[in-house]
């Protein structure tokens, strides 16, 4: 994905304002050629001296 395809951190703030703040959020994420779904439970931040990352988290069973 290019860098003009991505959400910054303020893009995606402002498309979550646009819904009802009484859903719950899903994190969908594409391997093995399947789509795997499940619940957003942490968002982190992670910082390194190359690159800095948000992370959104699915539910871990």
């Amino acid at each position: 994905m290019s860098e003009k395809e991505q959400l910054t951190v303020g893009e995606l703030i402002k498309e979550l304002e646009k819904l009802p703040k009484h859903l719950k959020v899903e994190v969908a994420v594409v391997y093995d050629n399947c789509r795997h779904i499940q619940p957003l439970y942490k968002v982190f931040n992670s910082a390194s001296a190359d690159i800095d990352w948000i992370i959104l988290m699915g539910d871990v069973e």
